[in-house]
């Protein structure tokens, strides 16, 4: 498990910025969340890069243990940043509905840096070998 989750990181990190370029670019303009399309297209256009970078990491097979992973974990929490200021900063006009989606993604995009981090430190090196 340890390997596959070293070998995939790229993968699933550019993945997830792929569903949230997605849902906030696609989905959730359709619906009255409380934050304007302006400010949700911005938000999808920046996971959709994420997800360029993190794909052509993993096509690329670059190393897990380089400045790339560091960058995309400086990337995605500074999107989780930026993105809870947003939701602060709208509090009042936005609905439960937009409070829970974002809060959601942020839990699971500092989950998953957390998970990147642990990789950097070498707690995700498999050393039965």
């Amino acid at each position: 498990m340890k390997e596959w989750i070293n070998r995939n990181i790229f993968l699933i990190d550019g993945m997830g910025a792929f569903v949230t370029a997605l849902m906030i670019g696609l989905i959730l303009p359709l619906f009255d969340i409380g934050l304007s399309n302006r400010i949700l297209y911005t938000l999808a256009g920046v996971a959709l890069c994420y997800g360029v970078y993190s794909i052509s990491c993993y096509l690329l097979k670059l190393n897990v243990m380089s400045n790339y992973l560091k960058t995309i974990i400086i990337a995605n929490l500074t999107y989780c940043f930026f993105t809870l200021a947003l939701v602060f900063y709208n509090f009042e006009s936005m609905n439960l509905y937009g409070l829970l989606y974002f809060l959601g993604e942020v839990v699971v995009i500092v989950t998953l840096s957390w998970i990147e981090i642990k990789i950097l430190n070498g707690v995700f090196t498999d050393t039965s070998q």
